[in-house]
């Protein structure tokens, strides 16, 4: 099956061979789609500045309480781009549990991002 991330799959009518989609927007439609694994360490850290999840291994990536709520303290998004008021992570939880069906998804790149783990570069490899 042809991977349609680049979003040219069946376009009607064709894409100028030039055109390139915005990576945000695939991020984006991949989350709703109900993808579980993500093409590189470039899209993980997108999409957790785009769902406001930490990255680094600064202070919050210590405490896994403390990565699950930061929406709930003050002051805990200084450096981070903001997209949401509240945290987006148990609807993407429960949209990601109905598109699984169920099957188990902890293990996956999206489980771990909504586990609060931090990803490596070699996550990817």
């Amino acid at each position: 099956m042809k991977p349609s991330d680049d979003l040219r799959l069946y376009s009607i009518p064709p894409l100028p061979s030039d055109w390139t989609p915005p990576w945000d927007l695939i991020d984006q439609l991949n989350v709703f789609a109900g993808q579980l694994y993500l093409r590189d360490y470039t899209s993980y850290l997108r999409l957790c500045r785009f769902l406001g999840v930490p990255t680094s291994t600064g202070d919050f990536a210590t405490n896994t309480a403390i990565r699950r709520n930061l929406f709930n303290i003050p002051g805990g998004f200084e450096e981070m781009e903001m997209t949401f008021s509240d945290s987006p992570l148990p609807a993407v939880m429960t949209l990601l549990g109905i598109r699984s069906r169920g099957r188990p998804f902890a293990q996956t790149h999206m489980g771990k991002i909504l586990q609060g783990q931090l990803l490596r570069e070699k996550d990817f490899e």
